[in-house]
């Protein structure tokens, strides 16, 4: 009886540990990258399923990405981003971003799109440890802001053409830059989310040429 007992006890702790590294996991072929080195894998859930993200970032501000998305010359990505109804009353921001290059490393680089909870919308750059803002915050009627018990929901695309990038949500291109006023936009293309946010991503699209 004392054998058996202690099998059944080692099973279980066998499972115990089993699960507590699945949580620690990302999906097949997905990446992350932390703003703060402090941040890991324990303080985010991430869930993929037929082409829906289930996300809750906890502390942590990453971008979520895969190797094999990567675009060059003329292309767009699109997503829709749904806050969930009792996310965090912080204002953080949510959105897109490209050009990504050396991402695990510290010389790590992308340009990315934002909006948050007022509806007002950012674009800066990354290059190692800093960034820089091309678009400060902005106020745009076609962005969702949330109301009361209305939950915020959003599609945001950035289009890269030939001489330009163009910004667009729900449809409506709500700024344009030239592309010579901006660093490369080859590279990984993926998700910029910041802290205490949790929400659903549903349609993200990569459309390679124009």
């Amino acid at each position: 009886m004392k054998k058996y007992t202690l099998c059944i006890t080692a099973f279980l702790l066998t499972v115990a540990v089993c699960t507590v590294q699945a949580q620690n996991t990302l999906p097949n072929g997905w990446k992350a990258r932390f703003d703060s080195p402090s941040s890991t894998l324990s303080d985010v859930s991430f869930k993929y399923d037929s082409g829906v993200i289930h996300l809750n970032t906890g502390r942590a501000h990453a971008i979520f990405y895969r190797d094999s998305d990567i675009l060059n010359g003329d292309y767009q990505i699109s997503a829709t981003f749904t806050m969930d109804k009792n996310a965090s009353p912080h204002g953080e921001a949510y959105g897109l971003f490209i050009g990504g290059r050396n991402l695990q490393k510290a010389s790590q680089h992308y340009l990315y799109f934002l909006t948050r909870r007022d509806g007002k919308y950012l674009i800066k750059t990354r290059d190692g440890g800093s960034t820089k803002t091309v678009v400060g915050w902005s106020s745009t009627k076609d962005i969702m802001a949330e109301k009361g018990s209305q939950v915020q929901s959003n599609t945001l695309a950035i289009d890269v053409g030939s001489s330009d990038v163009s910004f667009w949500a729900n449809g409506k291109k709500i700024t344009s830059i030239p592309k010579s006023k901006l660093p490369d936009t080859d590279g990984i293309a993926g998700l910029r989310i910041n802290h205490h946010l949790t929400m659903v991503i549903k349609n993200m699209e990569l459309k390679r040429g124009n």
